[in-house]
């Protein structure tokens, strides 16, 4: 798509990917560089806004994930909490160490403080999150570290009052041994619509089989702006209904979850209009695909080569997904 059209319709909130093996993306002359993630950073000293992961890109040695916005924007902390505002959104970016039996009341706590801050800074709006945290998959039955990381964000969405229609979209990895709980939250002054996927059971409803209380995210929000949404697609992996499918067979998992992407993408299209002028245009697509085993990059490379987006806009990451039976996980920002 020309400049001309980009500055005629510029999207607010975007991400794009950067890293030794990218070329430079289009980005309107009037958009402000919001945030950076950056994956397999070790410990260096970075800027304010730059969110370093515990979490190792497959195939380059560092990557940037990129955020870009309107107007100006203002850095600062709060008890250790990094804080990005600009004239529509805030993140909030927060470390904290953790134990095998600390992880739900960490969770708890953070997530109280993170919204608690957003809304006396005038967010209200939760939008999107990112959680990683060290042996996602240890241990056995409601001791699991993911299935306590789910109870104590629960336990804080209750205390602060969100419903279900207000829980953010969200992706939740574990990481290596040797990390902090690492949670990146968007909150906006204005609301989004969150929606969920008819093939799929609600996180949130799942049977307690999966623990005591179902994680609490949406599969996706929708943000809109001018003359076009921005979808902002939860981490996806081969579910239908509650279950886990296809457990023995990765490039199976990873066209199921392709499949419960292209179905968000319909149920946002369908119900909020026809697509835009950004529909075919991959500008500002950006998709994170996170791997548990490494050796099955070119695997799902090949699996994935242009169905989803093009590679250039796609980071492949090595994390170990939320359940154990699963080898594949996609997330990923995408225009309606």
């Amino acid at each position: 798509m020309a400049n001309s059209s980009l500055n005629s319709h510029v999207p607010r909130l975007f991400a794009t990917l950067e890293s030794a093996d990218t070329t430079s993306r289009d980005v309107p002359d009037d958009c402000t560089e919001f945030f950076r993630f950056r994956f397999g950073a070790n410990g260096e000293n970075f800027a304010s806004n730059v969110f370093p992961l515990a979490i190792k890109p497959i195939g380059v040695k560092t990557c940037d994930e990129v955020w870009y916005t309107h107007g100006p924007t203002k850095i600062h902390e709060d008890q250790g909490i990094k804080i990005v505002e600009s004239p529509d959104y805030l993140v909030l970016h927060v470390e904290h160490a953790i134990s095998a039996d600390s992880i739900g009341t960490v969770t708890e706590s953070c997530y109280y403080r993170l919204y608690e801050l957003a809304q006396n800074l005038g967010y209200e709006h939760l939008q999107r999150a990112w959680n990683y945290l060290p042996q996602i998959n240890q241990g056995k039955g409601d001791n699991e570290r993911y299935r306590q990381f789910s109870f104590g964000r629960s336990i804080a969405f209750e205390k602060l009052g969100l419903t279900k229609n207000q829980f953010p979209a969200a992706t939740a990895i574990g990481t290596d041994n040797d990390s902090s709980l690492t949670i990146t939250l968007i909150a906006a002054k204005q609301s989004c619509v969150m929606l969920e996927n008819p093939r799929q059971v609600s996180a949130y409803e799942y049977p307690q089989q999966y623990g005591k209380r179902g994680p609490s995210f949406s599969r996706a929000a929708l943000v809109p702006a001018e003359n076009y949404y921005q979808l902002l697609i939860s981490g996806t992996a081969s579910i239908i209904g509650h279950a886990s499918h296809h457990t023995d067979n990765i490039i199976q998992q990873c066209k199921e979850a392709m499949l419960n992407i292209d179905t968000l993408i319909g149920v946002a299209s369908s119900e909020f209009g026809n697509p835009s002028a950004y529909a075919n245009d991959w500008s500002h697509a950006c998709f994170r695909v996170y791997l548990r085993q490494a050796d099955d990059l070119n695997i799902i490379r090949n699996e994935i080569a242009d169905k989803l987006v093009p590679l250039a806009h796609i980071v492949f990451l090595r994390g170990d997904i939320c359940r154990e039976e699963l080898m594949v996980e996609i997330e990923g920002n995408y225009l309606i």
